[in-house]
């Protein structure tokens, strides 16, 4: 059987579908229900109008031209508005957080982990950046429809900030979302040190992130959810 690997839209929505009260169980019936109908839900769905498949690239090519305004033009030039409109939302509030001038881009990604399953979980980091205090490794929730509770978000990043090999102790996760409340599109920036322990949970949290992919790639077979993806 050939070995997959959870993509970072399978991660988001999997981490959305996590117990949102401590004392409900992460591999409980009703939680695993609940991911099960959602991804369901994603099969009947066509997509949204635009996807966010380019903001690792266009991350990289913001922090190698650190021309914030003339990045923000071609933007608007090779997307539709409103698609322009909510990238640029998304890389004003990056920029602002992380400098450009502070900034370089590094290439570099973490490892893949081999999980049970014939699964492999690698942390989709959408850009590593390096600055004068250490290397900095950016992910993004874009989508303003993925609202996630604290204990959600908590559980996502257990998971993100595992120290990646060959980067000491100098390492920190950047997290961004971009959730939306009543019509009005927030933003969240967290700085997480990548010698964060561990949850006492974390095993089953990654297999809640293996029976998630799994069912995904079940549902796959039978249709089409490229959306899904990011």
């Amino acid at each position: 059987m050939l070995r997959s690997e959870i993509s970072k839209g399978q991660l988001i929505r999997a981490a959305a579908c996590l117990p949102v009260h401590q004392h409900e169980a992460i591999l409980s019936d009703p939680v695993q229900t609940r991911a099960k109908e959602k991804i369901e839900q994603y099969e009947k769905q066509d997509g949204g109008p635009w996807d966010y498949r380019d903001i690792p690239h266009r991350l990289k090519e913001l922090y190698k031209a650190k021309d914030l305004e003339a990045f923000v033009k071609g933007l608007h030039a090779k997307c539709k508005p409103e698609e322009a409109k909510a990238k640029e939302f998304i890389f004003r509030y990056v920029s602002e957080c992380l400098p450009l001038e502070q900034h370089t881009v590094l290439d570099a990604q973490a490892p893949p982990r081999p999980l049970e399953g014939n699964v492999d979980f690698k942390a989709p980091f959408d850009v590593v950046l390096q600055s004068t205090i250490g290397f900095h490794w950016v992910f993004v929730l874009p989508h303003s429809s993925v609202v996630l509770k604290e204990s959600q978000r908590q559980r996502l990043l257990y998971l993100l900030a595992e120290p990646v090999p060959g980067y000491g102790s100098t390492s920190r996760v950047e997290y961004f979302e971009f959730p939306k409340f009543a019509n009005r599109r927030e933003r969240e920036h967290k700085t997480v040190e990548m010698d964060y322990l561990m949850g006492e949970d974390s095993e089953m949290v990654l297999e809640h992130f293996i029976r998630f992919h799994l069912e995904t790639l079940q549902v796959r077979s039978r249709g089409q959810m490229g959306f899904f993806d990011v």
